[in-house]
């Protein structure tokens, strides 16, 4: 059943103020202040810590970028490896194994060289090349070369 509209109602549709829905906002007498206007400063900022404090962290960080540098894929000639910290030890794994079958893991012992201490290749030493820059370019692990990308083995270029 539709409600009657009374010709009243229906002449003032369309006119101003007739779709009244009230104001928009919380209800009851007080407004919350508008927020403050946004002022953009040069200045430099006001870092809290220690000199100190802030010192060590930026330490932290670049280990750990260098540290992430020697994980993820890698490749020994076409055998596929990953590289990845487990319970805070450097732990290598070829892709094609069976998930019982240990990893291996190493233990530094230089910047540049790790020992394997269990697992495949078992006493076998992790040696790490670098670039001019400082960057991973090969690692050398049982004195196979272990590289980025796939191939058949191939001398360093001098």
């Amino acid at each position: 059943m539709s409600k009657v509209v009374s010709r009243s109602e229906a002449s003032r549709l369309g006119k101003r103020g007739s779709y009244r829905l009230g104001g928009f906002g919380l209800p009851g007498p007080g407004r919350p202040d508008p927020p403050p206007a946004f002022r953009p400063s040069f200045a430099p900022p006001q870092h809290r810590g220690s000199a100190l404090g802030w010192l060590l962290a930026a330490i932290l960080g670049i280990l750990l970028i260098a540290a992430g540098a020697m994980l993820g894929l890698w490749f020994i000639e076409a055998a596929q490896l990953v590289f990845r910290w487990r319970e805070g030890k450097l732990e290598a794994r070829f892709d094609r194994i069976a998930d019982w079958q240990p990893s291996s893991v190493f233990e530094r012992q230089t910047s540049d060289r790790w020992r394997t201490v269990s697992g495949p290749e078992h006493g076998e030493a992790l040696r790490i090349e670098r670039a001019e820059d400082g960057s991973i370019t090969r690692m050398i692990w049982a004195g196979y070369p272990v590289t980025r990308e796939p191939g058949a083995w191939r001398a360093p270029e001098a």
